[in-house]
C-alpha cells in the first residue's frame, strides 16, 4: 500500500491542502488522512462533499477566521490545572467560532441533513465564553472582578502603594 502512496504523492497532496485550512485542529485532521479502502467510505466522503459544496455556493463560506486547537489546551489543563489568560482567550475565541457556524448552520434548510447532522453536535458554550471574558481582559490580563478575594487583594495593594508614596513624597 506504501507504493500507491508514494506513487500519487500523497503527503504532497496533504501538505497543498493544508494550504487552505484555517485551523490547527485542521491541519491536524489533514496530516492525519488515509486512502480509503472502502469504496462505501469513499462514496459517504464524496456525498458529504457535495453537500458541503452546494451549501457554500449557496450560503457562502462557513465563519471560520482562525482556530486554536482548543482540545491540547483542554487537554494541558487537566494535566496541570494551569491555563495562562492568552490560553483562555484562544478557548473562547474557538467557542465564538463555533457560534457563529451554528448561527450559519441554522440558515441551511432541511436539504442539507448531513451538514446539520454535524452541527448538531456541537455544544452550547455560549455561558463559558462570557465568563471567560468577565475575567480576562482585551489586554490579557486578569481582571479585577475575577473573584473578590482578588479585587480585595489588589484594592490593598493600591491602598499600600498610596501610603508609602505619601511617606516618601514627606
Amino acid at each position: 500500500m506504501q507504493d500507491i502512496y508514494l506513487t500519487f504523492e500523497f503527503e504532497k497532496i496533504k501538505e497543498s491542502i493544508k494550504e487552505f485550512s484555517k485551523t490547527e485542529l485542521g491541519k491536524e485532521y489533514i496530516s492525519n488522512l488515509v486512502m480509503f479502502d472502502n469504496p462505501n467510505d469513499m462514496n459517504e466522503s464524496l456525498l458529504n462533499l457535495a453537500e458541503m459544496m452546494s451549501a457554500i455556493t449557496r450560503f457562502g463560506p462557513f465563519p471560520i477566521l482562525t482556530s486554536a486547537n482548543a482540545i491540547l489546551l483542554i487537554e494541558l489543563a487537566k494535566k496541570t490545572a494551569l491555563l495562562t489568560p492568552r490560553d483562555l482567550e484562544l478557548i473562547a475565541e474557538d467557542v465564538l467560532t463555533s457560534q457563529h457556524i451554528t448561527r450559519h448552520l441554522s440558515k441551511l434548510s432541511d436539504e442539507y441533513p448531513r451538514i446539520k447532522n454535524i452541527g448538531s453536535t456541537f455544544n452550547d458554550l455560549e455561558n463559558l465564553e462570557k465568563e471567560i471574558h468577565r475575567v480576562i481582559t482585551p489586554s490579557l490580563t486578569i481582571a479585577d472582578n475575577a473573584s473578590p478575594e482578588l479585587k480585595d487583594i489588589r484594592r490593598k495593594i493600591k491602598k499600600e502603594e498610596a501610603n508609602l508614596e505619601q511617606k516618601v513624597a514627606s
